[in-house]
Order: structure tokens, then C-alpha cells, then sequence
């Protein structure tokens, strides 16, 4: 740990460890670190690896659940439209 992260540890001493520690893991420099741990959402929470940034969450176990859910309906209509079209 370098004197800048030693000093947003200090700043952000609020956030937990184990949260500050996955920070670090995820962010790139030193400055995207500051940005992480600046715009910490509430609790519950999760990491949106394409906005790259820790999002809040109302459900933390069907966040995922749901985008599938949706895909896969949507690619379920696709399929049964395409299997109409042959029929007729």
C-alpha cells in the first residue's frame, strides 16, 4: 500500500476493510481508486463489471437472477415466433 492509498484509508476510514481491499483490486490507479471509494453507494451493494463501479441493489440475490429471466423469455419468443413462421 502505497502514501496516496495509505491516506484515502485514512479519509475513508467509514468503509470496511474487506471493501476498501476490493477496491483497490478493481480499480486501476490511484485516482479511479479515489472515485470508487467517493461514490460508494448505500449498502446492499454490488460490483457492475460493465460500468465498472459498485452499484446499490434492493435484492442482492436476484439482481443477476433477473436479467436472465428476461433474456431468456425474450430468447424463448424468438424461438417459438420462428417455429410459428415454419408451421404456417
Amino acid at each position: 500500500m502505497d502514501d496516496v492509498q495509505k491516506a484515502l484509508r485514512d479519509k475513508f476510514s467509514e468503509i470496511h476493510p474487506l471493501v476498501f481491499h476490493r477496491c483497490m483490486e478493481k480499480a486501476r490507479t490511484n485516482g479511479e481508486l479515489f472515485d470508487l471509494l467517493d461514490g460508494m453507494p448505500s449498502p446492499p451493494f454490488m460490483w457492475d463489471e460493465k460500468t465498472r463501479a459498485w452499484v446499490h441493489v434492493n435484492d442482492v440475490l436476484q439482481k443477476d437472477a433477473i436479467h436472465i429471466a428476461v433474456e431468456k423469455g425474450i430468447e424463448y419468443e424468438k424461438q417459438k415466433n420462428k417455429k410459428e413462421e415454419k408451421d404456417d
